[in-house]
């Protein structure tokens, strides 16, 4: 459920299936605690390359990165605490 949201004008109504699924993956990963893909413009579920496309986009490299920075203490057992690096990159 997205309660508030400065989502692009176009997903107000007209947004194709698959925009609409990438939107909510995004919105998904802010409620996980990630961050915008940098730069903002690539095409990640995380980024904003795709939108206004008519298209979607499946998780990235970089995707699955930000996950595993921001849950990196989980993956390696040890109790939780923020990520040790600010941001992930995507090329």
């Amino acid at each position: 459920m997205i309660v508030k949201s400065d989502v692009p004008q176009k997903f107000v109504g007209d947004a194709t299936p698959e925009e609409f699924f990438t939107l909510v993956q995004h919105e998904l990963g802010h409620a996980l605690g990630i961050g915008h893909t940098l730069p903002i413009d690539a095409w990640d579920v995380m980024g904003y390359g795709w939108v206004y496309t008519g298209q979607g986009v499946a998780l990235s490299q970089c995707d699955l990165d930000a996950v595993g920075t921001a849950f990196g203490w989980a993956l390696a057992g040890e109790p939780p605490h923020p990520p040790t690096i600010e941001a992930v990159w995507c090329s």
